[in-house]
């Protein structure tokens, strides 16, 4: 059964977790962040100049972009499913954390798979998803990253601090507290989504003021429509090498290590 985005009482979402990631010490370099999307849906980007919702979101029920601190964590449902045909295959942009549209929400984990009950063993039955909100800008994932993991290194190769502690009482903090630390383990059957922060934006993101960097399959990064119009933006573009009949979602890795090196170049690391 999904799980509620409000309380059934109908009261206003609580603070408590919000507030207690707002204590929390702000690191001195922020990552940049993440839109990752199929090189199909990309040709629709590049041709409006701007990254907008393309329809509903499902969980949410607003038309929204989602973008994630830092980690290429988007994957989608057939990533795994064998291709031969590159619209198919993920493109990465990489968005500048201080040039990007105020966030109308941001969480500290992928919302879906929240919605979608696979954080149920460890929350509350009645925990509704805006129960987890945090303040709508870069910087409050940026906090919740900085406290949770020891450093950089750690955040991507997701191991957690082991005496990450959270307020006594504070009930959403400490099911967030169990999530990360489950590792996937469990019934929490999830990847690095579990612990990396997501972005949703109510209004499209401009590529030129907004994206930095893109990552696309070498083929499309080497096309005048593809990194040709995105050079011309200003946007740097690096590729990674695909192959027919392979899977999509092979490439994860690759790409990350590649927006690893481009934060490093931008002096976010």
């Amino acid at each position: 059964m999904p799980r509620d985005l409000t309380a059934r009482s109908g009261r206003p979402p609580l603070q408590h977790f919000a507030n207690f990631v707002s204590s929390l010490t702000e690191p001195a370099k922020i990552l940049g962040l993440t839109h990752v999307t199929s090189s199909y849906n990309l040709r629709e980007i590049i041709d409006a100049n701007e990254i907008a919702a393309i329809t509903e979101c499902s969980v949410l029920k607003e038309k929204v972009v989602y973008a994630f601190y830092g980690r290429i964590a988007y994957r989608n449902k057939g990533d795994m499913t064998p291709a031969s045909i590159s619209s198919l295959f993920p493109s990465a942009l990489i968005l500048d954390p201080e040039l990007v549209p105020k966030p109308k929400y941001v969480f500290g984990f992928d919302s879906g798979a929240f919605h979608d009950g696979v954080m149920d063993q460890y929350l509350h039955p009645y925990m509704p998803l805006f129960d987890f909100l945090l303040a709508p800008d870069v910087s409050s994932a940026a906090r919740l990253v900085n406290a949770v993991f020891s450093d950089v290194d750690d955040y991507f190769q997701n191991r957690v601090k082991l005496d990450f502690q959270v307020p006594v009482g504070n009930f959403e903090a400490e099911s967030y507290s169990s999530i990360v630390k489950s590792g996937g383990q469990g019934n929490v059957r999830l990847d690095d989504r579990l612990s990396t922060p997501e972005f949703v934006f109510s209004d499209p993101i401009n590529l030129k003021t907004a994206v930095k960097a893109a990552v696309l399959p070498d083929t499309l990064a080497a096309a005048p429509a593809f990194g040709g119009r995105l050079r011309s933006l200003g946007v740097r573009v690096d590729s990674y090498p695909w192959t027919t009949c392979s899977r999509p979602g092979e490439n994860h890795f690759s790409i990350q290590a590649i927006a690893r090196s481009i934060y490093a170049d931008f002096g976010w690391l």
